[in-house]
């Protein structure tokens, strides 16, 4: 059975209404909506600071962290790079193998490189299962930016897009990936694909569903 959001959205709502002052920040960005977000949901921990750029190995453990939950889970493969420690092996290896994330070539994954905002889109598009639809629009790098523009994945997009993204900006694609669709093949053997309505990451990897209103009072006050 599907859990509701009700213990999330108590945290979240806390959070939200904390003064500037309580909100860790670092250098003058405070963390955003999508920051709090993934805190509450244990995507990112306090080691993630909200205005650096976020380390290709961080992206891959915040993949690694919706996916199993937290759980320890084994059985993802054998890792092809040289270049990654024992620490970080089960979250590259869940996310080579998985396509979300690949190499930077000769058997390397340069965990400590950061992000790129183009890398970015193409991990959160092949995570929804939209790859074959940006291969069909172009491939990398435009049909992958039109199919993310089209999924509303993203606001405020940088100059260029090879631009290193903050903690912050993947944070809130997160966060706002969490009304997308999953696109999921229904015929094997042949190229179709549908996407189930209903069905999103957050139903799938942490059986919750989603409920939009308004709230008007909790047990700390009256908002009426």
């Amino acid at each position: 059975m599907k859990r509701s959001l009700a213990a999330f959205l108590t945290v979240f709502m806390l959070l939200a209404v904390m003064p500037a002052g309580a909100v860790e920040t670092t250098g003058e960005e405070e963390q955003s909506n999508g920051m709090r977000f993934a805190l509450a949901l244990n995507i990112m921990d306090e080691t993630y600071h909200a205005s650096e750029a976020l380390t290709r190995r961080q992206l891959a453990e915040c993949y690694y962290n919706v996916i199993t939950n937290h759980a320890d889970i084994t059985g993802f493969g054998e890792t092809i790079f040289t270049d990654v420690e024992a620490d970080d092996l089960s979250a590259v290896t869940l996310c080579y193998n998985t396509g979300i994330m690949t190499g930077t070539g000769n058997g390397t994954f340069s965990p400590d490189e950061p992000v790129t905002y183009i890398q970015l889109i193409k991990t959160m598009v092949v995570f929804l299962g939209y790859e074959t639809r940006a291969i069909a629009e172009g491939g990398y790098p435009y049909g992958y930016i039109s199919v993310a523009n089209a999924l509303r994945l993203y606001k405020d997009p940088p100059e260029t897009i090879e631009a290193y993204v903050t903690a912050n900006k993947v944070a809130e694609m997160f966060r706002l990936s969490v009304d997308v669709p999953l696109m999921q093949r229904i015929t094997y053997g042949s190229r179709d694909y549908e996407v189930e309505y209903g069905d999103t990451w957050i139903n799938v990897y942490r059986d919750l569903v989603k409920y939009r209103g308004t709230v008007k009072a909790n047990h700390m006050t009256n908002l009426g």
